[in-house]
């Protein structure tokens, strides 16, 4: 229904702006309450990274990688025989976002979990992601079609999942 006199206009326009208005304070308030620091300009300790990965890169190296967390200026890498998080030990706090550890047994499987720091403390470690140094032997690739390709390799002890690159 569209108004016909000026003074039915301007209460519709004040009634649309006021709720404009409204829905913009609503949304502030949720994002206060939300404890956005962004919103509040507080400081906090960071969150754990998220997306962690471990991927052998050698016979006695695994390559740890996560997705960046803004403001943090290092991260605390964790290595662990098993994916009981209590009994990791700190290895090396480093800048990046991906971390080399070397110099491991052949064959071993390791759990990682990785932890922000920032000039607040330290998060939460993130969860455990687990690999081994060994790589699958007799990796062998044939065409099995014009437009498919067949790999096949050994499988490794302890192995659940496969990276094929």
């Amino acid at each position: 229904m569209v108004p016909n006199n000026p003074t039915s206009i301007k209460q519709t326009a004040m009634k649309l702006g006021c709720s404009f208005l409204l829905a913009g304070l609503l949304t502030t308030a949720i994002l206060l309450s939300c404890g956005n620091p962004a919103s509040t300009g507080a400081a906090a300790k960071p969150p754990a990274p998220l997306s962690i990965r471990a991927v052998g890169s050698s016979l006695s190296g695994i390559c740890v990688t996560w997705v960046r967390v803004l403001d943090v200026a290092s991260y605390k890498v964790y290595r662990g025989s098993t994916s009981d998080t209590g009994s990791s030990v700190f290895v090396k706090n480093v800048v990046t976002d991906t971390f080399f550890d070397t110099g491991l047994v052949v064959g071993a499987y390791y759990y990682y979990e990785v932890s922000c720091v920032n000039s607040l403390g330290e998060s939460p470690k993130s969860s455990a992601v687990g690999s081994t140094t060994a790589f699958p032997g007799n990796v062998a690739a044939k065409g099995v079609s014009a437009s498919g390709i067949s790999v096949t390799w050994s499988s490794v002890a302890g192995a659940t999942l496969y990276n094929a690159y």
